[in-house]
């Protein structure tokens, strides 16, 4: 299955009290690489703010598997496990990954599109919503209802 994947490596700003890593931390991590897969098919912030569209995560889910250390060198894998028939609404699943231990964290996130101005749910444009289906479906992708009445 096709996926979207991104390095990323922990630092000493990544952690909390007795050098554990913060949940925030990893959070913070996979929005950015949201951002990046976003932005590096043509979908950056800009675009989507001249659009007048903008994503709304909703909700992030956390499984943990594992405990990642300072400095580990992690990869995120991103892929698609549910969408709406419009694409209006979105379910994204991050899977934290370590060479050595596999993965350390899964994270789903659920989202939909809103209007910039007015935050009522929209259906993006078609090569917005297209970007997604090539992203690469998980075993468990789900069909979501619409987000827009």
């Amino acid at each position: 299955l096709a996926m979207y994947q991104k390095k990323i490596v922990l630092g000493l700003s990544d952690t909390a009290f007795f050098m554990q890593v913060r949940r925030g931390a990893i959070l913070d991590k996979v929005h950015i690489c949201r951002l990046d897969w976003l932005t590096e098919n043509n979908f950056s912030k800009d675009i989507l703010a001249g659009m007048g569209i903008e994503a709304l995560i909703q909700k992030d889910s956390l499984a943990y598997f594992d405990l990642s250390k300072i400095q580990d060198n992690l990869l995120l894998n991103l892929r698609l496990d549910g969408m709406s028939s419009d694409g209006s609404r979105f379910r994204l699943e991050c899977n934290v990954m370590h060479d050595s231990h596999g993965v350390l964290m899964q994270i789903h996130s659920t989202g939909v599109w809103q209007t910039s101005k007015t935050k009522s749910p929209v259906a993006p444009p078609d090569s917005l919503r297209q970007i997604f289906l090539d992203l690469g479906k998980t075993a468990v992708f789900t069909m979501l209802p619409s987000a827009v009445q």
